[in-house]
């Protein structure tokens, strides 16, 4: 019964995400970056050990950038490349849900603070590839935690930011300020300059520095979706 209700609330998910897609009005693409249009590779063409990456966005735009999806083979082909890393929720198997139908990879982690998520974490990082996820999932939202780049130093990741912005929109109005695009908006996303992570790096200073860079691209979509609408 909760596996039936649970593939219901999938479709209903899907459907309310297939029929927003199709009333994208536009896509703007601010200073896309090359990582975007070629994907992730997950080999380097020198010698030496296999690129990864962790690509992080704000709760905030997970549903503009999954519609996005559906109206850009880029973006859609860059979300192949990733495993999504999701939290056992209702807007987690939502997600889930969708990235299955377009293709991508995805793990539903256990809630904190189970200790099966703590196992779950360990056997995905020791299979190689790249990862994306909400950096603030949980809380404390538009934050960075140190968690993050404790992640990244530990499979050797460069770090990626993602940002999206719908316009118009409903935010809801909670502390993740979910954006729920509206039918005839413009979703316009960005991927912000790429993070190295070194070992032995100050990782308050480090998600700061996270922290700004999602900050900045997010802030740049603002004026992107500006234009487009005055153009």
């Amino acid at each position: 019964m909760m596996r039936e209700r649970a593939e219901t609330g999938f479709a209903r998910a899907s459907y309310a995400y297939g029929v927003l897609g199709g009333a994208v009005r536009s896509l703007v693409v601010q200073d896309q970056a090359a990582i975007l249009e070629h994907g992730l590779s997950e080999s380097t063409p020198s010698p030496g050990p296999p690129r990864r990456y962790v690509v992080v966005y704000w709760v905030a735009d997970t549903l503009p950038l999954l519609i996005a999806t559906l109206r850009s083979p880029p973006l859609r082909r860059f979300f192949g490349s990733l495993c999504f890393l999701l939290d056992e929720t209702a807007g987690g198997r939502a997600s889930a849900y969708v990235i299955r139908r377009l293709g991508g990879r995805y793990v539903l982690l256990q809630r904190s603070p189970s200790p099966g998520r703590l196992r779950q974490l360990r056997e995905i990082l020791a299979t190689p590839g790249s990862y994306a996820f909400a950096v603030d999932g949980g809380g404390p939202y538009f934050e960075a935690s140190t968690g993050v780049i404790g992640l990244a130093d530990s499979i050797k990741a460069t770090l990626v930011p993602l940002a999206a912005r719908a316009d118009p929109c409903i935010t809801v109005p909670r502390a993740h300020r979910l954006q729920v695009p509206l039918p005839g908006c413009r979703v316009a996303f960005a991927t912000g300059r790429p993070i190295a992570v070194m070992h032995g790096d100050d990782r308050r200073a480090a998600a700061r520095r996270l922290t700004r860079a999602l900050d900045e691209t997010r802030q740049g979509l603002s004026g992107a979706l500006a234009g487009a609408a005055a153009g």
